[in-house]
């Protein structure tokens, strides 16, 4: 694939933009009620819709049970929601959610710890999630999707649907197995049995597990071994890695918190994989009490959520800066907001929070201009992400059939010309923008092809506009082009986080 990057003269134009005086703030709290109410997951469904879980009976004034889900600016029941305590969501590919936690009843009837909602109704999965030798941590503590579209659930159970298990399983869309000989022991004779907090998949497609009480462990797809090279030991029960998070490059996270001798304060840290051991990312945070949550900001730089401390600071891999006073159990983006879930876990606590982290120079795409119809179909131009500096930029293109290449063309103007111009093949009503700053040569597959543009971290760029758009060349048997199409513009208005 050929890729042209902007020029000397375009860069020279995009750092004369007036630089905007940026800075992230945190919306106001939406209210969460009931019996040590909080929030404990988050999951984001394919049409950019929120899901929340946790412990309450109404959030935003609406009344739900342990999840809802949030569409536009309003909130919404999930039928009668689930029994118990939600403390993972995930999307399954076709769209259905799936909810696990501490729960023996969804929508009303048996679910034992683990419920799938299919947008109408809620049914279990298998016989759910039993067995334990110590009750108060039974149930399912994480949910993960795996590129093949099975699921893996995580926790405290030594039976998943039947099948005698060690406290993950895995099911395929009919039935619960188990992962050898899952994670069975934990590190010091007194503590409890390991708890799965937190899933991820690697990019080799290796699966990765935490929890606090066993530190980190790797699935190759047979056979379980330890990454805990470089992770400070610990034989105190709930101290360790507590959640992971694997980044845009690759990169493994993993967050929790330390106490290496009874007389040393309790210290959270933040760690990253480099292949053969952890390391610490940037320099100790500069607090005490536990590291609980981590996400990703479109700039690349990595939010940890401080527990007792009530922190929410970011870093680049140097120092930790201070976002907010805010504490936070769960982090997940939402498009242009990082969402914040509040969890107390305390009887006395009787309301919770949910806050969004929001900057006020926010990106922006939007679609403008009239797409063409090559042979197989008009062509749709759809931004996949938002334009953030610090990020690439990607968009989508429907309708490209294999017999033909793309070229995707951003520019700084948004003068367009009419393809008709350009040859006589070109569809009626077909324009390109006249400025190409930037060019990638596209080849079908499946029908569509992948344009970005890689926005470098300059804050001088803020608020600047650039034009998008991918024009479409059909070839016939012979060889000549037999149609030139166009999609309609995206406009990107860049942001920064």
């Amino acid at each position: 694939m050929n890729r042209c990057f902007l020029t000397i003269q375009s860069v020279a134009l995009l750092t004369a933009a007036a630089a905007a005086q940026c800075s992230l703030q945190v919306n106001a709290s939406t209210t969460v009620l009931g019996n040590a109410a909080s929030i404990q997951a988050t999951a984001t469904m394919p049409n950019g819709d929120l899901i929340v879980g946790g412990e309450f009976t109404a959030i935003g004034g609406t009344a739900a049970n342990n999840i809802a889900r949030r569409s536009g600016g309003s909130w919404q029941a999930l039928g009668a929601g689930v029994g118990g305590r939600v403390n993972a969501v995930a999307v399954l590919p076709n769209g259905d959610l799936v909810a696990g936690g501490f729960f023996t009843t969804a929508g009303g009837a048996a679910a034992a710890r683990i419920a799938r909602w299919d947008g109408a109704n809620w049914s279990p999965l298998g016989t759910g999630m039993s067995g334990s030798q110590f009750v108060f941590y039974l149930g399912v503590w994480s949910l993960l999707v795996r590129p093949n579209g099975d699921l893996v659930a995580g926790g405290h159970f030594l039976d998943a649907g039947g099948t005698a298990v060690a406290n993950i399983a895995t099911w395929n869309g009919t039935a619960w197995s188990a992962l050898a000989g899952g994670i069975p022991g934990g590190v010091h004779p007194t503590s409890p049995p390991p708890l799965v907090e937190s899933l991820a998949n690697l990019a080799n497609g290796d699966l990765v597990a935490t929890g606090g009480l066993f530190s980190v462990q790797r699935w190759d797809g047979s056979t379980w071994s330890a990454m805990n090279s470089g992770m400070s030991p610990t034989t105190f029960s709930g101290f360790g890695p507590k959640k992971l998070l694997v980044s845009s490059s690759g990169t493994l996270f993993a967050c929790g918190r330390e106490q290496p001798s009874t007389l040393s304060p309790v210290q959270p840290f933040v760690s990253q994989w480099n292949g053969t051991s952890w390391t610490t990312f940037g320099v100790w945070l500069p607090t005490t009490g536990s590291a609980e949550a981590l996400a990703e900001l479109p700039t690349g730089d990595i939010v940890v959520g401080l527990g007792s401390s009530g922190q929410l600071l970011k870093s680049n891999g140097a120092a930790w800066s201070l976002i907010a006073n805010q504490r936070a159990v769960a982090l997940s983006m939402q498009s242009d907001r990082l969402i914040i879930a509040a969890g107390f876990n305390d009887p006395n606590v009787t309301t919770g929070a949910l806050a969004e982290l929001v900057s006020n120079c926010p990106a922006g795409a939007t679609n403008v201009g009239t797409p063409c119809a090559g042979s197989i179909g008009t062509h749709t131009l759809t931004a996949t992400s938002l334009p953030w500096l610090g990020s690439t930029f990607r968009a989508v293109t429907s309708a490209v059939p294999a017999t033909a290449i793309a070229l995707a063309v951003s520019s700084l103007s948004p003068t367009t010309l009419p393809l008709s111009v350009v040859t006589p093949v070109a569809g009626a009503g077909c324009e390109g923008l006249v400025f190409p700053d930037l060019t990638e040569l596209l080849l079908s597959n499946g029908n569509q092809v992948t344009s970005q543009i890689a926005l470098p971290l300059l804050p001088a760029f803020v608020g600047t506009t650039i034009h998008h758009y991918v024009a479409v060349v059909e070839f016939g048997a012979g060889g000549a082009p037999i149609g030139f199409t166009s999609t309609g513009r995206l406009q990107l208005t860049l942001g920064i986080y």
